[in-house]
């Protein structure tokens, strides 16, 4: 009789240690979304009055699930320390909204533009050499 009280005993606090364990907050790990920049190319055509700015970067989702966001592309203009602007440019709907886990995607950007005597630098009277400061992937939802 002792032994069947002690075999039950020995089970309920086995049982109760079990579920501690499960009581315990799951830390999730975040997404891993890294960039390769294919390209970045600015060029500036003075007698066309005309600047070009194409780039091509592929994203890699790292993570065992699928994230919802877009990229945040920073250009800088050559020579001045504290000037950047976000832009989030891409050629009709972006492709790297949704990154399924494993897996990447590419983004392409090609744009020509006509600039005019008010785009000029004041005193040097040029157009600004635009750079590619930074690029991130703003997440917005992880489906895990």
């Amino acid at each position: 009789m002792k032994k069947i009280f002690l075999l039950f005993g020995l089970a309920i606090l086995s049982a109760c240690s079990s579920n501690i364990d499960d009581d315990e907050p799951e830390v999730l790990t975040p997404a891993e979304i890294s960039v390769e920049v294919d390209y970045f190319n600015y060029e500036i055509d003075t007698e066309a009055m005309t600047t070009l700015m194409e780039y091509r970067m592929t994203f890699y989702n790292e993570s065992d699930f699928d994230v919802e966001g877009y990229p945040q592309i920073y250009i800088g203009q050559e020579g001045v320390e504290d000037f950047s602007v976000t832009t989030q440019r891409y050629n009709g709907e972006n492709p790297c909204d949704y990154l399924s886990a494993n897996s990447s995607c590419t983004q392409e950007f090609s744009e020509l533009r006509t600039y005019d005597e008010g785009d000029l630098q004041a005193g040097s009277g040029e157009i600004p050499v635009l750079t590619l400061v930074d690029i991130q992937y703003r997440i917005l939802e992880e489906h895990r």
